[in-house]
């Protein structure tokens, strides 16, 4: 996860758009999109998206077979689908120098302030997409925008879909390709796939919201998604059937969620990226509303530098969220580095962390850094991880009133901390 919410400056959009070729308003509430023209298609798809709007909820937005060229669309107060003819069938692409808005997340997204996005759905909107790809081919997709975060003028897209409200994501494809958003070689020209939140402008937290992605693939993608300024229910995977790849790209980030529940489960992180990481969680926005999250069950292979498979951080004193990590595959390295770890948690509470297994040649396979606190790591299967670093499991000094269980009187603990509990391991 490179980087969340971000503050910037630019120009604004100046595209203009031709009057809409047909676009049909079939019986049902489904809008036929014209097939593509393959030079501008942003006309065509706004005024779809328009006349949904129109019509009200449970309207269909349908897009033909082929790639869509397009620039920035926007609309507000959707509640309806977005559907196309099957992944890589139709495909939804960035045409070349998107222009950005002054004000992004501080105002909402309108036609003279354009967020970096091929689509953003604002107001409170009720989204479904399925079966067909977003595509980001340009290696400098935008004319430039600032980023607050980076302290730096970017050029990469902040993702392919903006979204205040509630959306359902499932048989879709989202792809990248190299760019500037990274700090090596392979870096990528798009930082999200799908960025959902559920805040007012006058900084509040709308309620509730619902978020699902399942039977999809994310490649060449910094974030798999970001689930920010959340408090509703988050789905990502949840069965077998449902699970989703992520290539080259994280698992994913949950940041500030506000007594929300999430679950992130029988999904597949696989990447070569330097800095990368498996899935990242950030803090709650409220002390008194700690969100819950469940990663079960996932595959997380990383094979690059100085990555994490679980990355969670959180300030001193802030309410970390009810985490449990349970029946995931860690593999980490190839053998030919030992600059990553399976798990790096930082003032982490009350977690849970047992059943996985940890594999390959790492730093350490469980870290708990900061102030971590009153966390069970419990019958995790160390055998097949060596570790780069001081132990498999490693305790920073601040540590306390930890549980550690080891499976085999093999696994190694180094313990730096006060009044943790350590049981069955090699000290």
């Amino acid at each position: 996860m490179r980087r969340t919410l971000v503050l910037l400056t630019a120009g604004l959009l100046a595209f203009s758009l031709a009057a809409p070729a047909a676009v049909v308003a079939a019986p049902g509430f489904t809008v036929q999109v014209a097939k593509p023209n393959h030079v501008n298609d942003t006309a065509n798809i706004q005024a779809a998206l328009d006349s949904c709007v129109a019509h009200g909820a449970n309207c269909t937005v349908q897009l033909q077979a082929g790639t869509y060229l397009t620039y920035q669309l926007l609309v507000n107060d959707f509640h309806g689908a977005v559907v196309g003819a099957g992944q890589g069938k139709t495909v939804v692409q960035a045409l070349p120098g998107y222009l950005v808005g002054p004000d992004i997340f501080g105002a909402p997204p309108s036609s003279s302030n354009p967020y970096p996005f091929i689509a953003s759905f604002g107001g409170v909107s009720d989204v479904t997409m399925s079966d067909f790809t977003f595509r980001v081919t340009e290696f400098e997709p935008t004319k430039g925008w600032w980023a607050a975060a980076e302290e730096a003028f970017v050029t990469y897209l902040k993702g392919d879909v903006f979204l205040a409200g509630s959306g359902r994501f499932t048989r879709m494809s989202f792809e990248g390709a190299p760019g500037t958003d990274g700090y090596d070689a392979t870096a990528v020209n798009v930082d999200s796939s799908v960025f959902v939140g559920n805040w007012d402008y006058a900084g509040g937290v709308l309620p509730g919201g619902a978020f699902s992605l399942t039977r999809s693939r994310v490649a060449d993608t910094a974030n798999g998604f970001e689930v920010v300024v959340f408090k509703g229910r988050a789905t990502v995977g949840g069965s077998p059937a449902d699970a989703n790849t992520f290539a080259n790209s994280s698992g994913g980030v949950f940041l500030n969620l506000d007594g929300a529940i999430a679950q992130e489960t029988y999904n597949r992180v696989e990447s070569t990226q330097t800095g990368f990481q498996g899935v990242a969680i950030g803090q709650t926005t409220s002390p008194a509303a700690p969100a819950g999250i469940l990663l079960a069950h996932n595959s997380i292979v990383l094979d690059g530098l100085y990555m994490g498979g679980i990355q969670s951080w959180y300030d001193p004193g802030v309410k970390a969220p009810y985490l449990v990590v349970t029946n995931n595959d860690f593999r980490v390295g190839s053998g030919a580095n030992g600059t990553s770890d399976g798990m790096d948690s930082c003032n982490l509470q009350g977690a849970t962390v047992s059943g996985n297994t940890f594999t390959g040649v790492g730093g350490i396979a469980v870290f708990l850094c900061g102030s971590s606190s009153n966390n069970a790591v419990v019958a995790n299967d160390l055998s097949h991880f060596t570790a780069g670093g001081a132990a498999q499991i490693v305790l920073d000094p601040a540590a306390t009133h930890n549980l550690i269980v080891c499976r085999s009187r093999a696994d190694t603990v180094y313990d730096q901390g006060t009044s943790n509990t350590v049981v069955g391991c090699r000290k």
